[in-house]
Parts: structure tokens; C-alpha cells; sequence
């Protein structure tokens, strides 16, 4: 064992109530454990960074449902039977949705809209 590891797991059993032995073995592999967690929690992120900030959707484009119906000149209602009638939207957990503008102009001229 190293030195220090020793040194503390004797300071530790010296002033605890109890003079159990501490096993830092099994605290560095909870660490290890909880390390990779948060690196795959980590990559998850990244990749939904991604989804929002890379060529297929720049992050200027995302609008909110006010947004696109601004940009549109549509109504909440109207954007409302759109989205039912397959218009694409973006969501993220529970976030609002957000809507890519150059993919649903594409969806509404496929569709003969202006």
C-alpha cells in the first residue's frame, strides 16, 4: 500500500470513534466508477451540442413556436395542425420545441405552401 494511502487510513482509524479499517481501495474504484459515469454523461451532452450548433442546425436558425410563427406569418393554431400534419420539430428532454427554419420552409414548399 502506498505510504500516504497508509498514513491517512491510520490518521482516519486514529480519530474516528471506531478503529475499523478503511478500505481506500474500494472508495478509489467507487471514484473510477463515478468518473466514467459522468465522461459518458459528459459525451451525451457534447453530442446533443452538437446536434444544435453544427452545420445541420446552427444555433441562429433554432427558433421557438413564437418565433416561427413570426418568421412564417402564421398563427399558434395554424403551426399547431401543421405540426400534427408531420411538420419538423426539435426536442430536447423537456424543452420547449424548437424549429429548425430551413427545414420547415423545405417541408412547406414540399407540401405546395409558400
Amino acid at each position: 500500500m502506498d505510504p500516504k494511502l497508509r498514513q491517512l487510513q491510520t490518521t482516519v482509524n486514529q480519530h474516528g470513534r471506531r478503529a475499523a479499517p478503511v478500505s481506500f481501495d474500494l472508495a478509489v474504484e467507487e471514484l473510477k466508477l463515478g468518473q466514467r459515469k459522468l465522461a459518458e454523461q459528459l459525451e451525451h451532452v457534447l453530442v446533443m451540442l452538437d446536434v444544435l450548433t453544427g452545420p445541420a442546425a446552427p444555433q441562429e436558425q433554432l427558433l421557438t413556436a413564437k418565433e416561427i410563427c413570426k418568421e412564417l406569418t402564421i398563427s399558434r393554431g395554424f403551426l399547431h395542425t401543421l405540426r400534427r400534419e408531420g411538420l419538423p420539430v426539435l426536442r430536447l428532454g423537456s424543452s420547449s420545441p424548437r424549429y429548425i427554419l430551413d427545414d420547415v420552409k423545405a417541408w412547406m414548399k414540399s407540401r405546395g405552401q409558400p
